[in-house]
């Protein structure tokens, strides 16, 4: 159950910093990731996540360069990638830094 709230409220974040580009809903994932670690070992469904959004977001912006089409809505821009792949690094690197810990 615990993985599965954490899991929406990524979607939500995420959903969120998609539709209108603010970078504030991106700052709270690595702190829920630190959360997630400590409370279940579904963690890696959040790492999972924000990596489908990164390939989507790569996906539609390969479409619109090379096929140059009118869409519903516009491609994301590499802004868009470039900060959902830094939030993913920082997801990581708390992921490790507890796995360490628990290892010490």
């Amino acid at each position: 159950m615990l993985s599965l709230l954490l899991a929406s409220l990524f979607l939500f974040l995420l959903d969120r910093y998609r539709r209108g580009g603010n970078l504030n809903y991106l700052i709270p994932l690595p702190i829920i990731m630190l959360a997630w670690v400590n409370l279940h070992a579904g963690y890696f469904l959040g790492l999972v996540l924000i990596g489908v959004y990164i390939a989507g977001g790569a996906i539609d912006l390969l479409v619109a360069v090379l096929f140059k089409r009118e869409q519903a809505e516009p491609a994301p821009p590499l802004k868009f990638i470039i900060s959902l792949s830094i939030t993913l690094g920082a997801c990581i690197l708390v992921t490790l830094a507890i796995q360490m810990a628990y290892k010490s």
